[in-house]
């Protein structure tokens, strides 16, 4: 009974070491047209570790002219529904589970994609989203946001 005892208040007082949830800091919140501006570009902190800045913005996803699908797809992020505006570039995972898209299949079209957002929802073409990820690259070298957090607008 003793050792019963030890084994439950190690697991109790190791929990929290070994727990594989993570905080996620909140991003700055930005209109999708200053997502690329040069305020939110990286930089190098003072023991040169470059540094991204996380932001959060809200936009209409669609598919891009072409893909590119590995573990992760870049797709266009729009100010408006069908595609008006200027896009800016998000880069989700590929896979089946939260925060991720589905993988197109051959031959998809916009009403194929499929994003799947932190509450287990979906949402696809023309569906306003709120995406919350690190900013990666510069305006003139490839701006993109690397998403972590999806969530549908409503």
């Amino acid at each position: 009974m003793k050792q019963i005892y030890i084994v439950l208040q190690l697991l109790i007082f190791s929990a929290p070491f070994f727990s594989c949830a993570k905080s996620v800091e909140p991003g700055i919140p930005v209109t999708l047209d200053k997502v690329c501006s040069a305020e939110y570009n990286p930089f190098f902190d003072e023991k040169k570790r470059q540094v991204h800045k996380r932001l959060t913005f809200e936009g209409y996803p669609a598919f891009p002219r072409s893909l590119m699908v590995s573990s992760t797809a870049i797709l266009d992020m729009y100010p408006s529904p069908d595609r008006k505006g200027t896009p800016v570039s998000v880069s989700f995972s590929v896979k089946a589970s939260r925060n991720s898209i589905d993988r197109p299949e051959k031959g998809y079209t916009d009403k194929d994609l499929k994003i799947n957002a932190n509450d287990g929802s979906e949402a696809g073409f023309n569906t306003k989203i709120r995406v919350h990820g690190k900013r990666l690259g510069e305006k003139d070298s490839g701006c993109v946001v690397v998403a972590d957090i999806v969530e549908i607008v409503k």
